[in-house]
């Protein structure tokens, strides 16, 4: 059991690690669009870009902090009482259920919005800078989704090996 809570951990590692990552080289490309093209549908996608970078930045960062203190903590709770392990990480992947569910709500709020700035900027109103914030905003939104039902897959199979370590 031991070896399986390192190898979720990890896994979150790695996670958090890709999270900070794509944020960082989004930041770079938006503001490399953003502050290269005046007006316009580049300029458009460097706006949004840069604002949702930021959001793969803070959620990138607050999951290393988690998965840091959670290496702390489990390991040795685990060695000491591994019932009272399950309890709580049972109640924990619970709740971390629900928040994953609650984000996929608001990407999925966030492509629509996306959807909606690329129609009326790019068909309605002819405004290249809205289509090109529409664009951004259904791209990273796609991205983040991605994240979001692999965060929910290993939350899941989690779950699912401590549920099992208590049969």
């Amino acid at each position: 059991m031991k070896q399986r809570l390192l190898d979720y951990l990890r896994s979150e590692q790695r996670a958090a690690a890709l999270w900070i990552l794509f944020g960082i080289l989004t930041m770079a490309l938006s503001a490399w669009l953003f502050l290269r093209f005046a007006g316009g549908f580049r300029q458009g996608l460097g706006l949004s870009g840069g604002i949702l970078a930021i959001l793969h930045l803070w959620s990138g960062g607050r999951l290393l902090l988690r998965t840091r203190r959670l290496e702390r903590e489990l390991p040795p709770l685990l060695q000491r009482s591994p019932q009272r392990f399950r309890n709580l990480e049972k109640e924990r992947c619970e709740k971390l259920e629900g928040f994953l569910n609650r984000q996929r709500l608001v990407i999925l709020l966030f492509i629509a919005l996306g959807i909606l700035l690329a129609l009326a900027g790019g068909v309605i109103s002819r405004q290249p800078f809205s289509a090109g914030m529409g664009f951004a905003l259904c791209i990273q939104g796609a991205i983040l989704l991605v994240f979001n039902l692999a965060a929910h897959w290993r939350n899941a199979m989690h779950y699912h090996e401590v549920d099992r370590g208590e049969r």
